[in-house]
């Protein structure tokens, strides 16, 4: 069964300004000093949690087509440089972002757009702090560490916090918008992606998903 997914707060919920050091960080306002972001080493099981089966040695092995000789395969894979895991297209088939098994977001160009971590947080390519999914909560917020969105873990939506619905995953991977319409697909996407896909379509490349 899919986990629940706590209630996230009406507006009228939301203080404008913390009223002691215990209120949650999700609501407070923004702080003077803005939170940064670095590059953090993983474990092989950080890993998986936060980009799913995929990235396992077998999973990877998988990938490759190692048959032959499974065991050499794996060992051989887990030493080579980090594997595609999701690719994002829009619905005529071109290429927008490829999310690399460290959590690397590269453009359709190769360079880096943005990096996505294992705890939630999300980074530029220039390292500037752009927000977090909170692993715990499915709580999506931004820079300044402000609510925007939350993801649904029950139906793989992400809503604003009015709760109205920015964008859904299905399955297969389709992603569609606020209006309901496929805007595009995430290839390789499983159950276990949902984090990483809700901070690709809300803090690397919200646009994506915008009108449709």
């Amino acid at each position: 069964a899919a986990p629940s997914t706590p209630a996230a707060p009406s507006p009228a919920d939301v203080p404008t300004e913390p009223a002691d050091d215990s209120a949650p960080r999700a609501v407070r306002r923004k702080s003077a000093s803005r939170k940064s972001f670095s590059r953090k080493s993983l474990d092989a099981n950080e890993l998986r949690r936060a980009l799913g089966p995929a990235y396992s040695p077998c999973g990877r092995a998988e990938k490759a087509g190692a048959a032959a000789n499974p065991k050499a395969a794996i060992l051989g894979l887990q030493a080579e440089e980090p594997v595609v895991e999701l690719t994002l297209r829009s619905t005529d088939g071109a290429l927008q972002l490829r999310v690399l098994s460290d959590g690397s977001v590269l453009r359709a160009d190769g360079t880096v757009l943005a990096y996505v971590e294992a705890d939630g947080s999300v980074g530029s390519a220039s390292m500037e702090y752009l927000g977090e999914v909170s692993n715990a909560t499915g709580w999506i917020c931004d820079a300044d560490e402000q609510l925007i969105a939350i993801l649904d873990r029950g139906t793989v939506n992400v809503k604003d916090t009015s709760g109205s619905t920015l964008a859904e995953f299905d399955s297969q991977g389709i992603v569609k918008g606020h209006r309901g319409m496929a805007c595009g697909k995430l290839e390789g996407f499983t159950y276990a992606h949902m984090h990483l896909a809700a901070a690709l379509v809300t803090l690397v490349l919200p646009e994506f998903v915008r009108g449709f």
